[in-house]
């Protein structure tokens, strides 16, 4: 579990014990790209494949820079997954494994990505319009893994509208009102299906995945 805090990842852990598994806890900070590499880099050392990779990580309604001076939105959720996969491809590859990189619905709102506004701060009050870009190069990055690595089973998924801490930086006042304009489905919710999309991943091959 790469998450940025042991603490809050903690209960998940004991979750997974108590269903008689084990986890590990990496720490993972996606808005800084050098330090996603090298965690992804000392996994790689540390184990010779890896099954799958689910990049379920990310932001919406923020503003600011990542510590790299990329647009917060497009430099966490999306080249924050992009330096921490690249190094465990080689991992993938031996297992024949799977990604699912987590994208939304707003990918179709982003009528194009303009490089150069990544290198700014969030231009926008509400942050959407990026993050809505940051989720349209999750589903490109995906095409395009699937492209160069054939033996990777890749798929991107819409997991509905979950209430999840990726709203976390909006203001609290505004999250009840922002839950009533956006109706949201449970984390559980969310991470049934994402679970699916997993299954659906790996029982699927090539132009076959969805």
């Amino acid at each position: 579990l790469a998450c940025r805090s042991r603490a809050r990842t903690l209960p998940a852990m004991e979750e997974v014990a108590r269903r008689g598994a084990t986890a590990e806890f990496l720490k993972l900070d996606l808005g800084y790209l050098e330090g996603a590499t090298k965690v992804a880099q000392a996994f790689a050392r540390d184990n010779a494949s890896l099954d799958v990779l689910i990049n379920n990580a990310g932001l919406a309604g923020s503003r600011g820079l990542t510590k790299d001076g990329y647009e917060l939105a497009f430099g966490t959720n999306h080249l924050g997954h992009f330096a921490f996969t690249l190094p465990l491809l080689p991992l993938l590859e031996a297992s024949k494994g799977c990604i699912v990189n987590v994208s939304s619905g707003n990918h179709y709102r982003a009528s194009d990505l303009d490089f150069e506004a990544f290198r700014t701060s969030t231009k926008s009050r509400t942050g959407l319009p990026e993050y809505s870009a940051s989720k349209l190069a999750n589903v490109l990055f995906t095409a395009e893994l699937r492209r160069r690595y054939p033996s990777i089973s890749c798929s991107s998924m819409h997991p509905g509208r979950i209430a999840s801490d990726v709203w976390r930086s909006v203001p609290g006042f505004l999250r009840p009102i922002l839950r009533l304009v956006l109706p949201m489905d449970s984390v559980e919710t969310g991470g049934a299906a994402l679970v699916n999309a997993m299954r659906a991943t790996e029982s699927a091959s090539g132009d076959a995945v969805p």
